[in-house]
């Protein structure tokens, strides 16, 4: 009885999804013929010159903190190097 219920609603919910996408079929071919267009903006998006010197400085700041992570992280993995003799020390105890 389980079975018989999840293959109806199995079928019902592909036949429900196969017809909504048919409706839609006709809609999605107008939107590919006309095109989306979008509106222009005027000016730049982002001016540089406007950007202020302190902004400058917190990016440098920013740059030098990611640069140190990667220094101690590269360091941290140099550190964990196993010795030739790791597993018999793990298989004696």
């Amino acid at each position: 009885m389980f079975e018989l219920t999840a293959k109806i609603i199995l079928i019902g919910g592909l036949l429900g999804t196969g017809f909504m996408i048919l409706r839609k079929i006709p809609v999605l071919r107008e939107l590919a013929e006309v095109g989306v267009k979008f509106p222009e903006r005027e000016g730049e998006i982002l001016n540089l010159s406007k950007i202020s010197s302190k902004t400058t400085s917190f990016l440098a700041e920013l740059r030098s903190k990611f640069k140190d992570l990667k220094k101690k992280r590269k360091e941290k993995e140099k550190e964990v190097e196993f010795s030739d003799d790791y597993w018999e020390k793990i298989r004696r105890g």
